[in-house]
């Protein structure tokens, strides 16, 4: 999910292939529109008037509000994958720098960004023998990456050139999405783990950090 504008998030929907616009309208939530994407759609953020989106193939795609693709990426420069499961987007405070995860490569992509164009040449890609299956991330004011390792059971804080800082938790079981608050002094992590007993369901569970 993505904050458009001031009343307007967007959400994918893997299973559909869709991305839905849901506006705030006197204290309910309505969807506005629907976007069809090529293929299941999984991470999501918003630039100026944009979408971007990472699609199931191995593509993280630009499209306007109105579902109409702008960009497409999937090779870098060499004409070699970049992306083989994509999964979380984010864009920096300047919106010149789009960070992404893929899960079975095990990395952490920075890509420049002018505009809607993507550049094909990466700023860095991050890998890490501490980082696998990587999934959820999020930037802080000084645009440190953090990221969720899902398999390695945490998050780590990654720097805007792409150098490992140092592991904010290490005892986080299968996190893979996660958010700081406003004031950056807490962080809120989605962790997904069995449910016990004789359930078979896995549960998800919001977790609060200080940090």
């Amino acid at each position: 999910m993505t904050l458009v504008d001031s009343l307007t998030v967007a959400v994918t929907v893997p299973d559909n292939d869709t991305i839905v616009m849901v506006k705030e309208s006197n204290n309910n939530l309505c969807a506005e529109s629907l976007i069809k994407t090529s293929n299941i759609c999984y991470g999501i953020c918003a630039i100026e008037g944009f979408i971007v989106v990472t699609v199931k193939g191995g593509y993280v795609k630009i499209v306007t509000k109105a579902g109409e693709e702008v960009a497409s990426l999937r090779h870098n420069h060499r004409g070699e994958l970049l992306f083989t499961d994509p999964q979380h987007v984010e864009t920096n405070r300047d919106q010149n720098e789009l960070y992404v995860t893929d899960y079975t490569l095990h990395t952490l992509t920075a890509l420049v960004l002018t505009g809607v164009k993507i550049d094909s040449q990466p700023k860095f890609i991050f890998r890490s023998n501490e980082l696998r299956n990587p999934t959820g991330l999020c930037l802080d004011i000084n645009g440190n990456i953090y990221v969720c390792g899902f398999a390695s059971h945490n998050v780590l804080k990654v720097s805007p050139d792409g150098v490992l800082l140092f592991a904010v938790l290490t005892c986080a079981i299968n996190p893979h999405a996660l958010a700081l608050t406003v004031t950056e002094d807490q962080m809120l992590v989605s962790t997904l783990s069995s449910g016990g007993g004789r359930s078979k369901h896995m549960q998800n569970v919001l977790e609060v950090f200080k940090i």
